[in-house]
């Protein structure tokens, strides 16, 4: 399942995030995260590749691992790689110019023959924080350069505690896009899951690029019933070579957890905090 053009598309991000997203296209500056093409975004645009191949699976798994920078233009390559009753898989390749940038597999599957379970998968769910509304919080403008961030509405709410000394490895905000008034779809939660800066380099007085190198995102099945999600990502290890992993939970306004993932995220060279 291959696209290609002659004369790639520039869309924009909303486009980007929605089912009928382009394989090929220039990559404009406004979506680039750390030197190129934002990472959580390329997952969606390869998961929601999958879930058109299958519309009647549910999305419930992407990971990819990011070789280099995507910067000029984008094609993605998407083939099944395994058909079942109640499982498929898919694998993505994303080339820039024919070089390899990254490979996403995505996992879909059925929910037949969960009913039998019964109340034993239910309430296992993480449970969300108590926070206030997205409109009771400040908008927040990040002085790290992510050119992505100008088209998301970030509201952070735990100011307090990451404001703190002891606890800078925590952050949790509100997030939606600023030109998007239905909820996002399933699909397009890799990138919300991965659109905060890194929870440990959030506060610095000068923003540190930390690209992801790895990214791996669980999906709970239902799609968002709001268009604001709430985002909470943590550092779970951080060495003095600079490799880091972080984990990231999103729930949508009802309280209902959409998704969780693990990144592994290295810095840029020669940046310094």
């Amino acid at each position: 399942m291959t696209t290609d053009s002659t004369e790639p598309r520039v869309p924009d991000l909303e486009t980007l995030l929605g089912l009928d997203a382009p394989s090929s296209f220039s990559i404009p500056t406004s979506v680039w995260g750390y030197g190129g093409l934002h990472g959580g975004l390329a997952m969606s645009v390869a998961a929601a590749a999958a879930q058109r191949a299958l519309p009647g699976y549910v999305l419930r798994s992407v990971t990819g691992q990011l070789y280099r920078p995507i910067r000029e233009s984008f094609a993605l390559d998407v083939r099944r790689t395994h058909a079942g009753r109640r499982v498929a898989m898919f694998e993505a390749t994303i080339t820039d110019r024919a070089r390899p940038c990254a490979t996403i597999t995505s996992i879909l599957g059925t929910s037949a023959g969960l009913a039998a379970v019964g109340d034993q998968t239910r309430n296992r769910a993480p449970i969300p924080p108590t926070v206030h509304p997205p409109f009771d919080h400040a908008e927040k403008h990040w002085t790290i350069p992510v050119a992505v961030l100008q088209d998301v509405e970030v509201r952070l709410v735990d100011t307090a505690a990451a404001d703190s000394p002891d606890d800078r490895s925590s952050l949790m905000a509100w997030v939606r896009l600023k030109a998007q008034s239905a909820p996002p779809s399933v699909a397009s939660l890799a990138f919300f899951l991965d659109v905060l800066p890194p929870s440990h380099t959030a506060f610095m007085e000068r923003g540190t690029p930390v690209p992801t190198v790895e990214f791996s995102a669980h999906f709970a099945g239902p799609a968002p019933a709001t268009e604001w999600v709430l985002v909470r990502a943590r550092s779970t290890r951080e060495v003095d070579d600079g490799w880091g992993s972080e984990t990231i939970d999103i729930w949508d306004e009802l309280g209902t957890h959409l998704a969780s993932a693990r990144q592994l995220r290295l810095p840029v060279p020669g940046a310094a905090p």
